[in-house]
């Protein structure tokens, strides 16, 4: 099976959004059987809980992630994934130094739809931060669906 790892900062409310987004992606285009999801933070605290307001933005949309608990990257989990998504610069930055055999699999999300931005992190901030966190996310993976999957086609033919 593939992994793809999905990386922010304390791991508690973009990748989680991001995974599950993603995660429901992969189960309806039936891909479940060939493709996980994962995330981590680079800085994480391991083991705590998604924030307050990312479980409740989350489960409007019907995407449960109360059960998610942080976790930080290490080498076993960059080794072992297909391709790393990363949200920031800074993100990328911090892996290529700590694990640089990891740098050709390592991607912004928003170069999923061919741009380079990163996805600003609502911690701290308001519910209407996490509102529109999770709406880039969704939007960038839905719209670049197509594209994640040629990227785990081609990685897979390696």
């Amino acid at each position: 099976m593939q992994t793809i790892l999905i990386i922010c900062t304390a791991n508690q409310c973009r990748s989680p959004f991001a995974a599950a987004v993603l995660t429901a992606q992969i189960a309806r285009a039936g891909l479940d059987d060939r493709w996980q999801v994962e995330s981590a933070g680079i800085w994480a605290t391991p083991n705590l809980p998604p924030t307050d307001w990312a479980r409740r933005v989350a489960a409007k949309r019907g995407l449960a992630i109360d059960d998610h608990r942080s976790q930080i990257v290490d080498e076993s989990r960059v080794r072992s994934s297909s391709l790393i998504f990363v949200m920031t610069r800074n993100h990328r930055e911090a892996l290529a130094a700590e694990f640089p055999f990891s740098a050709d699999k390592v991607h912004l999300v928003s170069g999923i739809i061919n741009q380079s931005f990163d996805i600003n992190d609502p911690a701290g901030g308001t519910e209407e931060d996490y509102e529109a966190c999770f709406y880039d996310l969704q939007s960038i993976l839905q719209e670049g669906f197509a594209h994640l999957r040629e990227l785990m086609d081609a990685y897979y033919r390696e």
